[in-house]
């Protein structure tokens, strides 16, 4: 779920897309006339069609091929019966008129009940047990977030600003506050305040019973060139509230009032993309953390120190199950050594872009930005299963026990049920 922006021109990485219906017409400011409808209108949608192709080419065949030697894993016929879909719910499409297909929330489940929204503005409460929709609260702005989740108060950021605080039974809105700035990360709630990064490289601390403003702090730094739409989520570790920007840099601050402790440079500046967009994972006193510019960093989450860096990655999360490191990067699942980044095996699906990756005992599953969801053997890598989802998807799968949930660019919330026991 990669959007590649700079000023008011955007443009995804995963896969990529050109939108420029955010900007006037050049010049004016303002819509041709009607009358002009053929001489301006048509010969531009032609030329942004082939734009929009040519760039999906060229950024779909672009990946880094990694340094040492690998198991190349392989795609295994073998029983399917493990796995089969359960439910389908449809929720809220993009308007015609809006020329994003992409949906880039991810669900958050609590007991029975698995919240998400959709770019169109609208946010559910879902009963897994059932496949129904509980309630619907309709937001401001387009929710590309997951919300998080404490006691009896679910948290959703929309992208024009708006942090909302929901009674999770009901949907009832308890209260609403404004930030300056796109909110894409999920909020995170520490010592009854929430910690919020907007795509403005800005950090804010809420009141969570009242919703108040307590003070903000944004990077002073200047992004170069394109950055990717995306936003770490913000980590408590050891004292510190750390987050990823999009100018490459690793941060620690002040939970108190956001002071910046320190600062690690990640991602190179010199290279076309290098935000800090994953969201660091952290393992003892080891963080696991991937750039934009095709790096995988395991590095002291105390003060940054770099531990190992591997030639692998991008904005999406790392995971790390039972002694086994496993990142995606460019259509490409990747199994590590932690101890070291030593490459174990990889599975080149041939997409352009997939999820992060999630697991349930011996199966890896990630779902494709077009296309497909696959289910891997996590220890080998090879393709046991793949299943068709409409329009694929710019979100991350979760997995709560033996069911897979995810949301798809066409506005289909999945689950999928593993029906054997994990080793």
């Amino acid at each position: 779920m990669v959007e590649i922006t700079k000023r008011f021109l955007s443009a995804p990485l995963k896969p990529p897309y050109l939108s420029f219906l955010r900007t006037p017409c050049r010049g004016t400011g303002q819509a041709p006339e009607s009358s002009n409808f053929k001489k301006f209108w048509i010969p531009t949608f032609v030329g942004m069609t082939f734009l929009f192709v040519t760039v999906v080419h060229a950024k779909a065949e672009v990946h880094v091929k990694p340094k040492a030697k690998a198991k190349v894993a392989t795609h295994s016929k073998v029983d399917t019966s493990f796995v089969h879909r359960k439910w389908v719910v449809k929720l809220k499409q993009n308007s015609w008129l809006n020329h994003r297909p992409f949906q880039f929330a991810t669900p958050v489940v609590e007991g029975d009940t698995l919240y998400v929204g959709v770019e169109r503005g609208f946010f559910y409460a879902v009963s897994i047990s059932r496949g129904k929709k509980i309630w619907t609260y309709q937001a401001q702005g387009g929710i590309e977030a997951q919300a998080t989740i404490h006691d009896q108060t679910v948290f959703v950021p929309d992208t024009k600003g708006n942090v909302y605080a929901l009674d999770k039974v009901r949907g009832k809105v308890l209260w609403v506050a404004n930030l300056d700035g796109e909110i894409m990360s999920a909020p995170l709630y520490y010592d009854n305040k929430l910690y919020v990064v907007t795509l403005s490289k800005e950090l804010a601390i809420l009141d969570a019973d009242k919703g108040t403003v307590l003070w903000q702090i944004r990077q002073r730094t200047k992004d170069l060139g394109f950055t990717v739409r995306k936003s770490a989520n913000p980590v408590y570790v050891g004292g510190n509230i750390l987050v990823g920007y999009s100018d490459g840099t690793l941060v620690a601050h002040d939970p108190k009032d956001g002071r910046v402790k320190w600062g690690k440079q990640l991602g190179d500046r010199s290279k076309e993309f290098h935000d800090v967009d994953a969201t660091l994972l952290v393992a003892g006193q080891v963080a696991y953390v991937t750039s934009a510019d095709n790096h995988l960093f395991a590095l002291n989450p105390n003060n940054g120190e770099t531990f190992w860096v591997a030639p692998m990655g991008n904005v999406n999360n790392a995971l790390l199950y039972k002694e086994t490191l496993y990142v995606t990067a460019n259509g490409i699942v990747y199994s590590l050594k932690p101890d070291s980044g030593e490459i174990v095996w990889e599975q080149n699906l041939n997409v352009a872009e997939i999820s992060s990756p999630a697991v349930y005992g011996d199966w890896l599953t990630v779902v494709a930005t077009k296309g497909k969801t696959y289910f891997l053997d996590r220890n080998k890598g090879d393709i046991l299963h793949s299943w068709f989802v409409k329009g694929g998807s710019y979100s991350d799968p979760i997995l709560v026990e033996n069911r897979v949930f995810l949301l798809s660019n066409a506005s289909r919330l999945y689950s999928f049920e593993f029906n054997l026991t994990p080793p």
